[in-house]
């Protein structure tokens, strides 16, 4: 099916009587189109619906849902994970600001500051002089703005991965599983043990990349309003 020549403006752009069009509803409407046949194409007509059900809920009702994912040292002793030709390193905060000028990097200068607190560490992969993946990794107590807004306590030994990714041009190679592999590496003379991460309902692209990895899926998280509900936590918390 020709999707942009299905979903042409000017149908989207009918609207009631009355009713008023502007090209940004437009152009929001056709970004949306144009996502939902791109992610039934990766995933599945399924996986887009429930994707869409989701973030409906969510621009309604403030909904967010995860799942906590766990990668322990121990996992990755009996698998392989190749580098694909990579060096990794830890950025400086002068690099976040370089990198931040190129939009497909998908960084933050702002983000920088983080780094000088010393908790929070961003994990680079290059080929060459090239910045291709890095892993955001944060330890002690998670803020939960980078946990779906569930407020979580990690045991000593664990690094919450609170954002990965993959420049465009080099995804399909695993990358993230490589680098999170090298982050359990370089902090294990510190003492980490394992990686904790939450990946939100629906995302699809991620939950495939974690489920590439050897580690575990140890509950689910929800948060609405100010309440939030870990039914399996408790448990979870006990395994760590």
């Amino acid at each position: 099916m020709n999707v942009h020549g299905f979903l042409r403006p000017s149908l989207l752009g009918q609207m009631p009587e009355g009713s008023v069009a502007t090209p940004q509803r437009s152009a929001e409407r056709l970004s949306r189109f144009r996502s939902l046949y791109q992610t039934a194409a990766d995933f599945g007509w399924r996986a887009a619906l429930l994707g869409a059900l989701y973030r409906g809920l969510k621009r309604a009702s403030g909904l967010q849902l995860g799942a906590i994912y766990q990668l322990r040292a121990a996992d990755l002793e009996s698998s392989t994970v190749a580098s694909e030709g990579c060096q990794f390193r830890l950025l400086e905060p002068a690099e976040i600001v370089s990198w931040s000028a190129d939009p497909q990097n998908d960084l933050n200068a702002a983000w920088a500051k983080h780094l000088q607190a010393g908790r929070t560490f961003c994990l680079g992969a290059f080929r060459g002089d090239r910045l291709v993946s890095y892993a955001w990794l944060a330890e002690g107590p998670v803020d939960p703005q980078h946990s779906l807004g569930v407020r979580l306590a990690l045991p000593r030994d664990a690094l919450y991965l609170y954002k990965a990714y993959t420049h465009p041009a080099e995804r399909g190679k695993r990358l993230y599983q490589a680098t999170a592999r090298q982050a359990l590496a370089l902090f294990g003379s510190a003492g980490i043990e394992q990686i904790v991460a939450i990946v939100e309902y629906a995302n699809w692209a991620s939950r495939r990349s974690h489920d590439r990895l050897p580690g575990r899926w140890l509950g689910q998280v929800a948060r609405v309003g100010r309440k939030q509900f870990c039914p399996q936590m408790r448990a979870a918390c006990a395994d760590f």
